[in-house]
């Protein structure tokens, strides 16, 4: 929890007006700030946006193209979404105020304890199951950040809540000096976000902010595999002691949570003992992940003292959100998952892993339908899991021709411009036991304006075609 900093007689200059911006901005004004807004861009949700905070005062500059601002500025707040190589980003190298991420100018405002997440994969299926099982432990609760609500809206009000689970980027830890969550969870990391760090040590460096202020190794929660990082054993490790652990992989038996031989979650003790805690078979959750978001979430709700008599309960009764390994429909023994969230190939493989089978003749059951705009990314890892478990692949987007390239040695590969065309494709190879996975790996942008509006227009689609 972080002390209330007051930004009164302030001139703050935001740069970028999306959903962080203009809470950043909100928050501001109601904090008696002079706001000044610069965005390069200019489209529907920016213009309603610049209305709406400009009703409050603000100065709002769209389309900026400069790189340097002339006005006054005391205090600058960085949105996520701005890379350092941009106009709005060398804005930033040519003031001579501090400047800060959106995420450290919500959590100088909040007056309640801050749990932070973060990770390559499953922030937001952890950050809900956590606020679920915060909830139904009576706590008043918000999940912010990432996920959808700027920290600084949460901010607001913070002063009427117990905690706020916070879904943490890297690139809203860049900018984050002070920023201190009470306890914090580093669930996995992969190759991502290449096309904006010069290398894998950057990102991964960007994402150990998240616990360099948290001083009690019994509230840095992280995945066991990753220990065997030597800059993720020194940024976790606190005067000798470990940080807490989880893993469900057979080799994450020394993790303070993990599953043992008989299918149990368990806890190990510091003297080494095992205590069962619950029967991973009756959680109802699909895939290792899911299994290590579980005990994530699990942990952190130790971490706070706060003991469920039936957790199990709990868990079964959380659904996960939208877009997210959903299942849409089953029909003549075909099911079609709508994966849209999945943005890199670490998240494709999880997928692959969880919903792929091998018939009898040895063949796949997956028909995948992958693609969109590339972050820099290797797909050749992804190579192995095809070759097990996909028998067609339907390519999208803009990087669709070089994974043509790179995987019809493998498995039959078809480019196609839209959706609905796709998901016909799809409807017509499929055959009983076939699952039609939608798992993009890549970026949106390209031809949607978000995982959201992709996933949407999947499901649409399949519902369309399917007559349901």
């Amino acid at each position: 929890m972080s002390n209330f900093s007051s930004s009164a007689d302030k001139n703050i200059l935001i740069l970028g007006l999306g959903i962080s911006g203009l809470a950043a901005g909100e928050l501001a004004i109601h904090q008696d700030a002079h706001v000044s807004i610069l965005d390069s861009g200019e489209n529907r949700q920016l213009r309603e946006h610049a209305s709406r905070i400009e009703k409050l005062g603000a100065e709002v500059f769209l389309n900026w193209s400069q790189s340097e601002w002339a006005g006054p500025a005391d205090l600058a707040i960085v949105s996520p979404g701005i890379p350092p190589d941009s106009d709005l980003g060398r804005v930033v190298e040519s003031l001579k105020c501090p400047a800060i991420s959106e995420l450290e100018f919500g959590y100088r405002s909040c007056c309640c304890p801050i749990i932070g997440v973060t990770g390559t994969n499953g922030k937001t299926t952890t950050v809900e199951l956590l606020v679920h099982c915060l909830a139904a432990a009576g706590k008043k609760v918000t999940a912010a950040g990432n996920i959808g609500k700027a920290l600084s809206e949460a901010a607001r009000e913070s002063a009427c809540l117990d905690y706020i689970v916070a879904e943490v980027s890297s690139f809203q830890l860049e900018l984050a000096p002070t920023f201190t969550p009470v306890s914090a969870a580093i669930l996995n990391i992969a190759e991502d976000h290449l096309d904006r760090y010069r290398a894998p040590e950057d990102y991964l460096k960007a994402k150990l902010n998240l616990i360099t202020h948290i001083q009690a190794p019994q509230n840095i929660i992280v995945n066991y595999d990753l220990l065997n990082n030597d800059a993720v054993r020194r940024a976790t490790t606190r005067v000798g002691a470990e940080p807490v652990t989880f893993g469900a992989t057979p080799g994450s038996t020394g993790a303070t949570y993990h599953v043992n031989a008989d299918g149990y979650a368990v806890h190990r003790s510091n003297n080494g003992k095992e205590i069962p805690l619950f029967p991973v078979a009756k959680l109802g959750l699909n895939g290792k992940h899911n299994l290590e978001n579980a005990l994530a979430a699990f942990a952190l709700v130790r971490s706070l003292d706060i003991l469920h008599t039936d957790f199990i309960s709990v868990l079964k009764s959380f659904n996960t959100g939208a877009h997210r390994q959903e299942l849409i429909a089953t029909k003549d023994g075909v099911r079609y998952i709508n994966d849209s969230k999945s943005t890199n190939p670490s998240a494709i493989i999880e997928a692959l892993r969880t919903f792929g089978n091998i018939r009898d003749d040895g063949s796949g059951n997956l028909i995948l339908i992958a693609g969109g705009r590339n972050k820099g990314l290797d797909f050749e890892p992804v190579i192995p899991e095809i070759k097990k478990y996909v028998k067609e692949i339907y390519l999208l987007g803009e990087n669709q021709d070089k994974l043509a390239s790179l995987w019809s040695r493998y498995i039959p590969c078809t480019k196609c411009g839209a959706v609905d065309m796709i998901v016909n494709y799809a409807v017509e190879k499929a055959a009983p036991g076939d699952v039609v996975l939608f798992s993009p790996g890549h970026a949106s942008m390209d031809m949607f304006a978000n995982y959201e509006e992709r996933g949407k227009i999947f499901r649409q689609a399949v519902k369309r075609r399917l007559g349901i």
